[in-house]
């Protein structure tokens, strides 16, 4: 029985992540559809998951976690400076979000509203610690590094959050990848 449920389980999350991949907009998937993806009733999705909105977000946290891991490889790229490896970090990050932009809005904004320190955003801090460290050497201590990863990744998630208003003001199409870049750059480059 266990390993039934957890087959149907892994149905159930497999079939949201692909309607969240294929919607973006989480708002347009219905327990129904989730159900229909899955080949379960909608009742085993509410029996495993409680409520739709802890499915969406235990499968957001999954597509942010697993983009992360994947963003981490760079730093083992040794032909590339520190700040070579920051800037490509940063402008993945930022191309992810633009991609994905459903899973990255409700991944930030839990992260804003309900912040710990094992959501997405501090994953990604840690993930870009080390290179940081690299970068500023001995000339600033751990908690001054990871005050500016803060600013970093703030930035870089308020930009996304706001990317209308950027585009506006600032003339900065995030959409684009050439300003994008230009943007992570500015950013890696002022703080570090």
């Amino acid at each position: 029985m266990v390993r039934k449920d957890k087959e149907i389980k892994g149905k159930i999350i497999d079939a949201t992540v692909e309607l969240i991949k294929k919607h973006g907009d989480t708002s347009m998937i219905t327990v129904r559809d989730i159900a229909a993806g899955a080949g379960v009733g909608t009742g085993l999705i509410n029996y495993h998951f409680q409520t739709k909105d802890n499915l969406i977000n235990l499968c957001t946290l999954e597509l942010i976690r697993s983009s992360i891991e994947q963003l981490g490889t760079v730093n083992q790229n040794t032909e590339m400076t520190p700040v070579e490896q920051m800037k490509t970090l940063g402008r993945g990050i930022t191309s992810f979000m633009v991609v994905n932009p459903g899973v990255s809005r409700i991944s930030i904004t839990r992260d804003f509203v309900s912040p710990d320190a094992s959501d997405n955003s501090v994953q990604v801090m840690r993930m870009l610690f080390p290179i940081a460290r690299e970068i500023c050497g001995n000339g600033k201590s751990d908690q001054e590094v990871k005050l500016l990863l803060h600013m970093l990744v703030s930035s870089i998630e308020a930009a996304f959050l706001r990317k209308d208003v950027i585009k506006e003001a600032y003339g900065i199409d995030l959409e684009e990848p050439k300003q994008r870049d230009m943007l992570v750059d500015l950013c890696v480059d002022s703080l570090f």
